[in-house]
């Protein structure tokens, strides 16, 4: 429903697909502090089991296999990949690119809403979240996916995007390990998240740089 009304926002202001889903969620974030009197939610410990092994890693590879094979081998997700190279061409090839953004906004709001149970079957009790901090979130998840693409050419972008939110993980996890406070810590994973983009956007000059010294070296020593 959320990614339904979110596209629906979409079609109809015509702004980018980013502006529109900050927006909302900042929305959203304003109506969760007013339900329930600000308390947030405290399940009775029904969903607990979509937290538990194996269940999680079931439903995992039911999503992930689901939008595996969406992308790679439907034609929306051939659609998806020539409106993300160049959405001029894609039009002028037939492709409805408003109503493809609208679908992929409606499968973000079904992911979202995997993610809530999921998160609700771990922890049993969602806080409400203030002063923009579902943003956070957010940026995580689109963190993610800049790994993946940067990683495409080498593998997957489904495959490239789990390895990017298995890779934040780890970080994450190794700065706790070292006892690094929760500001610092952002900012390391974002000096990171920069740093690999930086140099997959600029791996095929530095491959060319190192292939000229190489050859280089190999003309001096002849």
């Amino acid at each position: 429903m959320v990614g339904v009304i979110n596209g629906s926002l979409y079609l109809l202001l015509k702004v980018p697909t980013l502006i529109t889903s900050i927006g909302f969620l900042l929305l959203l974030e304003s109506v969760s502090a007013l339900i329930n009197n600000g308390d947030g939610y405290r399940g009775d410990g029904s969903l607990v089991v979509l937290g538990t092994y194996p269940l999680n890693y079931i439903l995992f590879g039911i999503m992930f296999a689901f939008l595996f094979f969406l992308y790679n081998f439907r034609p929306f997700g051939s659609r998806v990949r020539a409106i993300g190279k160049n959405p001029a061409v894609a039009r002028l090839n037939g492709i409805n690119v408003f109503k493809v953004k609208f679908m992929c906004m409606v499968l973000a709001g079904l992911f979202a809403g995997f993610y809530a149970f999921m998160y609700i079957g771990t922890n049993s009790t969602v806080l409400v979240i203030t002063e923009m901090g579902t943003l956070s979130i957010a940026f995580d998840a689109m963190m993610c996916v800049f790994i993946g693409m940067s990683l495409s050419s080498l593998t997957n972008l489904i495959v490239g995007a789990f390895l990017g939110a298995l890779l934040l993980q780890i970080i994450k996890l190794g700065l706790v390990v070292l006892h690094i406070p929760t500001e610092l810590s952002q900012i390391v994973v974002a000096v990171f998240v920069v740093l690999f983009m930086a140099y997959s956007g600029r791996q095929s000059d530095i491959k060319k740089r190192l292939l000229r010294k190489s050859s280089q070296k190999a003309a001096d020593t002849n």
